[in-house]
């Protein structure tokens, strides 16, 4: 960044003041690391940063100015007080700091009413979208709820004109979720410490043949993945599998290895800080995202990074990054024999090295902090 950037950069950041509404739960680690991430970039563009998570303060640095709001399981109930709860932080803040731009993030496209309420009072909002609420519905429950549907999607519609830029991870998102059709949309990833997340050991030396590192949730396809190791085995019992997180099916996950684990070779290890995540990045020779509906993971980005090869679902932007068998592999959907299928397709593949080495360098030139930052600023000078 030239010396004349840096001198408008830091002007503009003398004289804004953000306000972040997050999504998330109360124990969800990587929730709360992803908004640590928009902090991060925007401490470089902002002068003072406020945030309303529903995520435990624990995950936060004490410098941070969080303001919790409750979160609710009951998906009614959820909907409703998770609005009330907002309005109500979003109020008591802005009566006592002149907030320049609130920005919605991750999970927050439904709620409506901080969104009018601030758009009644003229401030300028943005909203960062991981994906139509009505798509993923519409994908994984079909007309199952049709008035729920209508709901969210009459919601949507209001939310997304009523804002002053509509964001989405990458430009491949903002297509695929037909946000173009807004006056005002933009890029904002999220950035990979490519500091931190590198290529250290050639592939052929890794010790764990199959990973898998995230929450074990239905919506990851965690379960799925576990049912296809028998089928895995079937055609090469002498593999090696890491799995790691935690969530609410780790129950079940466990209950599976601590029966199995010696008959599959598998090791199971609970949740990876972000400090010790590169290491075990670099043990493992292919990464498997069996995801029902996702954003832009990053655990994707962070195993490419490393030169760890990933298999995953074509859902959410992911099919803006990974090209089959040029970046990465796709798999058609996450069922057992299909998650299989492709397993022994991706370590068997005879370019595998290349694929690796592809997909590091599609990271490094395109969600490096210093790529990511350039387009949040840009974003900032357009809202």
């Amino acid at each position: 960044m030239n010396n004349r950037n840096s001198s408008i950069i830091e002007k503009n950041k003398e004289h804004r003041s953000i306000l972040l509404i997050a999504g998330g739960s109360k124990d969800n680690k990587s929730a709360a690391n992803n908004q640590k991430k928009v902090i991060d970039i925007l401490n470089e563009l902002s002068h003072n940063i406020y945030l309303i998570t529903p995520c435990n303060r624990s995950f936060f640095f004490k410098r941070h100015y969080i303001y919790n709001i409750i979160s609710y399981k009951n998906q009614i109930f959820s909907f409703i007080l998770t609005q009330i709860n907002q309005l109500i932080a979003t109020i008591k803040i802005l009566k006592y700091n002149n907030i320049d731009l609130i920005i919605f993030i991750f999970g927050c496209d439904l709620n409506i009413l901080p969104i009018i309420y601030l758009k009644l009072i003229k401030k300028k909002i943005a909203l960062r979208s991981d994906g139509r609420p009505t798509k993923i519905i519409s994908k994984y429950l079909g007309n199952k709820y049709k008035i729920k549907s209508f709901l969210f999607k009459l919601i949507e519609e209001i939310n997304y004109r009523l804002v002053d830029c509509v964001l989405s991870e990458c430009n491949y998102a903002i297509s695929d979720n037909e946000f173009k059709k807004y006056p005002k949309t933009g890029s904002a990833p999220l950035y990979v410490d490519t500091n931190k997340f590198y290529f250290k050991k050639e592939n052929n030396k890794r010790h764990y043949d199959l990973g898998y590192i995230g929450r074990f949730s239905e919506e990851k396809g965690i379960l799925n993945l576990i049912k296809a190791i028998e089928l895995i085995f079937s055609k090469n019992n002498k593999l090696n599998i890491f799995i790691a997180g935690e969530g609410d099916l780790f129950q079940e996950t466990y209950k599976f290895i601590q029966t199995e684990k010696n008959q599959y070779n598998i090791t199971l290890h609970p949740w990876i800080t972000p400090d010790h995540l590169p290491n075990y990045l670099n043990d493992i020779k292919l990464i498997v995202l069996p995801s029902k509906k996702e954003g832009l993971p990053n655990i994707m980005l962070e195993a490419m990074a490393c030169g760890t090869p990933v298999l995953a679902t074509p859902v959410g932007a992911i099919p803006g990054v990974i090209q089959d068998e040029v970046t990465g592999f796709i798999m058609e959907n996450n069922t057992p024999e299909c998650i299989a299928r492709n397993v022994m397709r991706a370590l068997n593949h005879p370019d595998l090295e290349g694929i690796a080495e592809r997909g590091r360098q599609y990271v490094e030139k395109n969600y490096s902090f210093k790529e990511t930052l350039k387009r949040w600023e840009n974003i900032l000078e357009i809202i």
